[in-house]
């Protein structure tokens, strides 16, 4: 089965909770006042065995057009201008970090597995974490998490932003954590250049508004 294919098994479904499939971004996307959810489906064929994954997360768009004006090779892929996503698997112990399948017996059955955890953990969360305060409230508390994953050099910059916009009463602390970890995770020089260049139009930003 091809990967469209697959993907186009999770339309109805994905639909009826006011998702879409944007064909150009290859994702499930659906709109709310400050950005987008978004749900990633990856299949991978092999001879012997083939892998179903998924990824979720949302895209707050003040973030994004922010940081693009610093790191601006996130918008070359829309998976790099997502705010936040994750493996379902590190929202519950329920479901695992992928579905290996042999035939299209165990790909609906993958499937029906990823519904339940949609309608048991998936859509809430999503839910939540379209609140940009609850989402600034997740990058300052998963610190840890967020600074592993394969996009942790951008995520220093959104952790900033988030704080900036969403938490100022905290943001002097924040920002002081998150440039420690641009400055401790081997960032090459340009990213360090671009994080200090952000903290600056950050800080002006402040004057503007208090002006």
């Amino acid at each position: 089965m091809r990967k469209l294919n697959v993907i186009g098994l999770h339309n109805l479904f994905l639909n009826e909770h006011g998702f879409r499939f944007n064909l150009a971004k290859m994702a499930f996307t659906k709109n709310f006042s400050e950005g987008q959810q978004v749900v990633l489906v990856d299949f991978v064929k092999y001879p012997d065995e083939s892998y179903l994954e998924y990824r979720i997360g949302t895209r707050i768009n003040a973030v994004e057009e922010l940081i693009q004006k610093f790191i601006p090779a996130i918008s070359d892929h829309f998976e790099r201008s997502i705010t936040l996503l994750l493996k379902p698997s590190d929202i519950s112990e329920t479901i695992p970090e992928r579905f290996a399948v042999t035939n299209e017996e165990e790909i609906h059955q993958a499937i029906k597995k990823i519904e339940e955890f949609f309608l048991n953990y998936g859509f809430d969360w999503l839910d939540q974490m379209s609140y940009p305060e609850v989402l600034e409230d997740y990058f300052a508390r998963s610190k840890e998490q967020i600074f592993q994953s394969n996009h942790s050099v951008y995520n220093s910059f959104r952790g900033a932003v988030l704080a900036k916009l969403y938490n100022p009463e905290d943001y002097p602390v924040l920002k002081q954590v998150y440039l420690e970890q641009i400055q401790t995770n081997t960032m090459t020089p340009f990213s360090i250049a671009s994080f200090l260049q952000l903290l600056d139009y950050l800080e002006k930003m402040e004057i503007n508004i208090s002006s």
